[in-house]
């Protein structure tokens, strides 16, 4: 019975664990300021929410105006100039408050700006 309950009480940990790791991000507040981390210049990109799934991405570091994006598979897509190319795609660490962008720049990553 003792190692019944021990297997229970893992199953129960392992179950905990596994659903804080997929929290939905389709529904994590994106929006706002994030500063670059690692970086010497600490450029600021900004998230204004236009919709439940589509953002306004401002980040003059690399962009000389704001661009559009939306919310795919728990993943923010950020559109070019051309609204059929993906330039950026932005994941979101909740539990830690850090944005990785991903495009041709490299890999940036982000923690909420105050």
């Amino acid at each position: 019975m003792r190692q019944f309950t021990v297997l229970v009480a893992i199953l129960f940990v392992l179950a905990s664990v596994a659903s804080a790791c997929s929290e939905d991000t389709s529904t994590a507040d994106w929006g706002g300021s994030w500063r670059e981390v690692d970086t010497p210049e600490a450029y600021v990109l900004t998230l204004t929410p236009e919709s439940e799934s589509r953002y306004i991405v401002d980040y003059p570091r690399s962009f000389k105006v704001p661009f559009k994006a939306r919310m795919e598979d728990g993943k923010l897509l950020v559109w070019g100039e051309n609204t059929d190319d993906i330039v950026w795609t932005l994941t979101l660490d909740a539990a830690a408050s850090e944005l990785t962008a991903v495009g041709s720049q490299g890999t940036i990553r982000f923690e909420r700006a105050e």
